[in-house]
């Protein structure tokens, strides 16, 4: 098996397919000993899954079944993915979720619009890794970015996260912890999976809303809405 570093861990796998293939160089480093995930898809598994779901490749369904091994092995390592597009500036990053089809990945690329992208880059635009590393919460990049290659091997201290709702007139607010957790489940949890991955889910999610304010932005499509939520998640302290 090939050795990686995925958000601060040492991964072992191996890929058959070009999808998975293609992500992982910049991911590539040696390493001593176990390995704290290992990630193994046979393509037997691959075609298991694509006689199901005849529309998707075999590389794609390598892909789906990667990621929830490395997102089981993540939540052993306080960790967690969330479908969201990742940003960061001046050392900081921001996250933004939504559902499918809201707008996220439109919304970062304003900020790269607005501040130039060689300041506000995006690291992941589909399913970075939040990770609690002693105490301090990160969000880091994964070869898990859905559609797009925009990936980067990279950990940031982890400032807010934000959930999108479209709106003609903008706005931010910050939300109760309570209020977060509903939103952050729909947009990393598995289906019919076992009490036993729940559990550990909210475990995780319980240690990043200690640390992470969470927001929801009603937005346009506009720089000004990019401006907004800089301006307003960038100064909490």
């Amino acid at each position: 098996m090939d050795k990686y570093n995925i958000a601060g861990l040492n991964v072992s796998a191996e890929f058959n397919f070009d999808r998975m293939k293609k992500n992982m160089p910049k991911y590539k480093k040696d390493f001593d000993g176990d390995a704290d995930i290992t990630i193994s898809v046979t393509k037997q598994e691959s075609i298991d899954i694509q006689d199901g779901n005849p529309h998707l490749t075999l590389g794609a369904c390598e892909y789906m079944l990667a990621g929830t091994q490395f997102y089981k092995g993540l939540l052993d390592h306080d960790g967690m993915l969330l479908h969201s597009s990742a940003i960061m500036m001046d050392g900081k990053a921001y996250l933004f979720s939504a559902r499918s089809g809201t707008g996220k990945s439109t919304h970062t690329k304003l900020w790269q619009e607005l501040y130039g992208e060689d300041k506000a880059v995006n690291f992941n635009d589909d399913k970075p890794a939040i990770r609690v590393i002693d105490g301090k919460v990160y969000a880091c990049g994964t070869p898990f970015s859905g559609k797009t290659d925009i990936n980067l091997n990279v950990i940031v201290p982890l400032k807010a996260i934000c959930f999108i709702e479209r709106s003609e007139q903008n706005s931010i607010r910050k939300i109760p912890k309570i209020q977060a957790i509903p939103l952050i489940i729909n947009q990393t949890i598995f289906k019919n999976e076992s009490e036993e991955i729940r559990q550990k889910v909210y475990d995780v999610i319980g240690k990043v809303l200690a640390e992470v304010p969470v927001y929801i932005l009603s937005c346009n499509i506009s720089t000004n809405a990019a401006k907004l939520a800089h301006d307003t998640m960038s100064k909490e302290d």
